[in-house]
């Protein structure tokens, strides 16, 4: 993606990889993963004093539940912005064709990530069975090498479907909806609640 350079006023985490997460060695993706999990209890913090603040609330109010991730996104989708960028593209006679597209802000993707821990907490404080893990193959795998949620159970299937979660790539889902205009402060607890059936 393309970024609009603009200032950015909230405290990012910027992850120490100097290549694609999908090109870690298993002990890279190692010092990645404990990387990611001491990080989660600060960024959790940071997250729910600014949400606590600009919402008026007590911070105590974000305190891991499920009703809580109402509040969480109701003040992301405040703070969050939108750009457009122009793409370029190769067209098949070697041209280039130019297209209009909407897209997250830079600093909207890195409140996503610390949402995603939040998020991620929430499932692991409130169901028995669930926590971080992560896994290196196969490589071609969409979620490969990235900290995620194990524990999750589809039994709708014979026998269950063992199933995976990565907590802020799904905020990133979620957060799309607002490039359509169908976005609403229940988007994130839907989401919790889905898979918490699956727990």
């Amino acid at each position: 993606m393309n970024w609009i350079p603009g200032k950015i006023n909230y405290d990012i985490l910027i992850p120490p990889l100097e290549k694609s997460i999908y090109q870690l060695s298993e002990r890279e993706t190692a010092n990645y993963f404990e990387w990611f999990m001491h990080k989660i209890p600060e960024r959790i913090t940071y997250l729910s004093d600014r949400c606590a603040s600009d919402l008026r609330i007590r911070p105590d109010c974000l305190d891991l539940s499920p009703e809580s991730l109402l509040l969480l996104w109701k003040w992301f989708r405040r703070k969050a912005k939108t750009e457009t960028v122009v793409q370029t593209a190769e067209t098949p006679e070697g041209g280039q064709t130019q297209r209009k597209e909407r897209q997250l802000t830079l600093q909207t993707e890195y409140i996503l990530r610390d949402i995603g821990m939040y998020m991620g907490e929430t499932f692991v404080k409130n169901h028995e069975g669930i926590y971080w893990a992560y896994y290196t193959k196969p490589k071609r795998d969409f979620f490969v090498n990235h900290p995620l949620l194990k524990g999750f159970v589809d039994h709708a299937y014979d026998p269950p479907f063992e199933m995976c979660f990565e907590p802020v790539h799904m905020a990133r889902v979620q957060a799309s909806k607002l490039l359509r205009k169908r976005s609403t402060n229940a988007d994130l607890l839907n989401l919790y609640q889905w898979w918490a059936d699956r727990t």
